[in-house]
């Protein structure tokens, strides 16, 4: 059986949520935020995070950050028990489908993992 792009896309997101809670950070999804606030500003890089709660499109992920070499990020950040709501997970599948990188980060480990790409074969979202 051969998935169209779209198909297996939603296969993926569906059998394999992007769950990390093994080695999730404890606390708010704000601490892990601030901790990434640090991180690209004391690294020179460039971010945006969402903190408008409602004013700008539902589901927009947290993060947007601007990596040297044209490499952009798109990041939602959540706690250990966090979940995804519908129109997050449309737009993730819509970032992935447009060929972005996209990543639901749940600890700082994981956050450095993906900026640095230390582990390619687990974070490229491939298709």
């Amino acid at each position: 059986m051969r998935f169209t792009q779209e198909e297996y896309l939603a296969y993926k997101a569906k059998n394999n949520e992007l769950k990390y809670t093994d080695d999730a950070d404890e606390g708010k999804e704000s601490k892990l935020d601030l901790k990434i606030a640090r991180y690209i500003k004391d690294n020179g890089l460039y971010g945006f995070h969402d903190r408008s709660r409602g004013i700008n499109k539902a589901g927009h992920p947290d993060w947007v950050i601007a990596l040297p070499n044209g490499r952009t990020l798109w990041i939602e950040s959540k706690a250990k028990k966090g979940r995804m709501s519908e129109e997050q997970k449309n737009n993730r599948l819509l970032l992935l489908a447009l060929n972005h990188e996209f990543y639901v980060i749940r600890s700082f480990k994981r956050f450095l993992e993906v900026v640095n790409k230390k582990s390619l074969e687990q974070l490229q979202p491939g298709f």
